[in-house]
């Protein structure tokens, strides 16, 4: 039962912070039409991510909605830290 909470709390916990970096990359993001269950918001942000079709398919096959939204995660957080090659200054 406790493994059961931790799980859900994990997922929502996950949500937020996706939520939240939405928001950070466009300050209009509307929540209102967001999935509330942790596997269809999941596959909501694989289809609305402008990722590449190679990853988006290694998304969709993650069986975890607690590691597909850890994975969507990183990719969120590493693509908002941009840096030049040249100078390594943030973008």
């Amino acid at each position: 039962m406790q493994e059961e909470k931790l799980q859900c709390y994990l997922q929502q916990h996950l949500m937020s912070l996706i939520t939240r970096e939405l928001q950070s990359w466009n300050e209009t993001f509307s929540l209102e039409s967001l999935p509330h269950d942790p596997i269809a918001f999941s596959y909501w942000v694989v289809s609305s991510l402008p990722l590449d079709d190679s990853m988006k398919l290694t998304l969709l096959a993650v069986n975890s909605a607690v590691q597909r939204l850890r994975a969507e995660l990183h990719i969120m957080r590493a693509v908002s830290q941009l840096s030049s090659l040249s100078c390594n200054d943030v973008i």
